[in-house]
């Protein structure tokens, strides 16, 4: 049996997002506008794991490098399904 608290267990959902469940929390509190502080103060983690876990996931206009990584992988997709178009789900 698992002794770790479950917010440090690396249990991943199949066929979901592939993130972990403390990612997933941070991240919706995150996209909800909570702040910092408020995620600090919700889920009893460090700001530097916050802010790993944002600047890992999160895409914003003000890096371009993510915006060209976005839509570098969009391109691989659509040429993906152009050749192979029963292979791959639709765009998340």
């Amino acid at each position: 049996m698992d002794d770790r608290p479950e917010r440090v267990r690396c249990e991943r959902q199949i066929g979901k997002d592939g993130l972990h469940a403390t990612e997933r929390e941070v991240l919706t509190l995150f996209d909800a506008g909570a702040g910092i502080k408020n995620i600090e103060f919700i889920t009893g983690l460090k700001k530097a794991t916050i802010l790993a876990i944002t600047n890992r996931f999160c895409v914003t206009a003000l890096e371009p490098w993510k915006d060209d990584a976005r839509q570098g992988s969009a391109a691989l997709l659509a040429a993906i399904r152009l050749h192979h178009p029963g292979h791959c789900g639709v765009a998340s």
